[in-house]
């Protein structure tokens, strides 16, 4: 008989707790859906503009890099083509302009794929500090 009492006072304090647990589970999660960054975004945003993508991700600094030095390879590329055209050459001709366009296409490269990959560490430091160690939301639900 005091083994029934205990067997039904278990179950009914682990169903309480367990409504609660998914409660605190939901709103950690929500949260998370509000902090987290797309890293698909951030790629684009970078390649469009380097270091818009690092903006997005909160990387100030590596933002700030990446378009100083998005604009002095589009300044050396003007700078050739200006003074190509002075000399009266071909501008595809230069092998500095052709170097110039290179290294602008690398840096664009490297600053999306940076980006993209700061979003997703973004992502996985918050899961971690969240306590989401996998997507049971959706069984939860």
């Amino acid at each position: 008989m005091l083994l029934g009492i205990y067997l039904m006072a278990f179950c009914f304090s682990t169903s309480e707790f367990s409504g609660a647990d998914t409660t605190y589970f939901k709103w950690r999660y929500e949260v998370y859906n509000k902090e987290r960054r797309d890293p698909g975004l951030s790629f684009i945003l970078s390649w469009m503009i380097p270091g818009t993508g690092q903006f997005y991700n909160g990387d100030f600094q590596k933002g700030i890099l990446c378009l100083v030095t998005d604009f002095l390879l589009c300044g050396l590329i003007a700078y050739t083509g200006h003074e190509l055209r002075l000399d009266h050459h071909r501008i595809d001709e230069h092998p500095y302009n052709t170097l110039g366009a290179v290294f602008l296409f690398a840096h664009k490269m490297i600053s999306s794929n940076d980006a993209h990959l700061s979003s997703v560490v973004r992502n996985k430091e918050l899961k971690l500090k969240y306590g989401i160690y996998q997507d049971i939301y959706d069984e939860v639900k």
